[in-house]
């Protein structure tokens, strides 16, 4: 949130001097096309923000799915908490070892959903 925060500021700071610089200097389609950069530039920024954290809102809901027992669907595998363990540094769930006919079996959190079940 802070960077967010000092990059407006910023973008917001550049904005003004371009605005501030004299006509000999930088002309009025140049400002315009350098405030048209800058509008775009916030623009994609808030769009990966956006998708970025609806992303992480979506990880964060399977994982509460799967740690409160239930099962979740990654590309037709069956995960639930009884045969998989949730890895955290690699957003992975990996089988246990228990279970020769599913270990290795190494599934991203990328490819779940929550299943209807």
């Amino acid at each position: 949130m802070l960077m967010q925060i000092v990059g407006f500021i910023i973008l917001l700071l550049i904005l003004i001097a371009i605005l501030s610089v004299n006509k000999e200097q930088l002309g009025p389609k140049q400002k315009g096309a350098l405030i048209a950069l800058i509008l775009a530039i916030i623009f994609i920024g808030a769009g990966y923000e956006y998708y970025v954290s609806k992303k992480t809102k979506q990880k964060r809901e399977i994982i509460l799915h799967f740690t409160q027992g239930g099962t979740l669907t990654c590309k037709g595998v069956k995960v639930d908490s009884k045969h998989y363990n949730y890895e955290n540094g690699t957003a992975s769930f990996v089988a246990k070892g228990k279970f020769s006919q599913i270990k290795g079996n190494i599934v991203s959190i990328d490819d779940c959903e929550v299943s209807s079940q």
